[in-house]
């Protein structure tokens, strides 16, 4: 996170860095901009457009981007502005470097006779801010990657004795039962392959009548008819 304060010097002052903005990347979330409700206890700022100026820092091409105030009650007496969400964002941080950029609040209302007046502040100094490659990102020392290995290599046995566990498990897991008609019993199948003890039919047939007494026509429970 990169926090820019701009108080009533004008002066641009960082106040906070505690992340680096990587190249290409969307900094919307990664760099912030406060300043004071009031400019010299007179001017509502929240009344005012914030407009970023920056130049590249290998190309040297200018652009602007407008601010977006994202809360006018930030710490009660200031006002925090960030990037906005387009591609305009991503084009700050195009290029690797030094980006050096300057503010400018802008407002314009009509007077009494319907002319146009602008009211213009501008931040007394530039502010910077270091762009850094995305190849810097994989600049680990010698023992840092091989703890992450490691971790990676024991991430990936755990994967794969879970998929072992669950694949025991879907393999032996009941999904029908069937009759085996030349033997007179039943059993249990799962992905069509035998599983369990089977039961013959005469066995189930008198835990059957145990349980829910005798027919009252034959004296027992039919359970098949072959």
């Amino acid at each position: 996170m990169l926090t820019f304060y701009i108080g009533n010097d004008n002066a641009i002052v960082r106040t906070e860095a505690t992340s680096a903005i990587v190249e290409k990347s969307n900094a919307v979330d990664s760099i912030r901009f406060i300043t004071p409700k009031l400019y010299n206890d007179e001017y509502e700022m929240a009344d005012y457009d914030v407009v970023l100026e920056y130049i590249t820092p290998i190309s040297k091409r200018n652009s602007i981007i407008q601010l977006v105030l994202t809360d006018d009650a930030y710490k009660d007496d200031y006002l925090l502005y960030t990037l906005p969400t387009t591609q305009a964002t991503t084009a700050l941080t195009a290029e690797t470097g030094e980006l050096e950029f300057s503010l400018t609040f802008i407002k314009a209302e009509l007077d009494a006779d319907g002319n146009t007046v602008e009211h213009v502040r501008n931040s007394a100094n530039s502010g910077t801010i270091k762009i850094v490659p995305i190849t810097s990102w994989f600049n680990a020392s010698k023992e840092a990657l091989a703890e992450l290995t490691a971790m990676y290599v024991e991430n990936k046995k755990v994967a794969e004795a879970l998929a072992e566990v669950a694949s025991i498990i879907n393999a032996s897991k009941a999904d029908n039962i069937r009759l085996d008609e030349d033997d007179k019993s039943l059993y249990l199948t799962a992905n069509n392959v035998k599983i369990g003890t089977e039961i013959d039919l005469e066995t189930l047939n008198n835990i059957l009548v145990a349980i829910g007494g005798e027919s009252p026509n034959s004296g027992n429970v039919v359970v098949n008819q072959i």
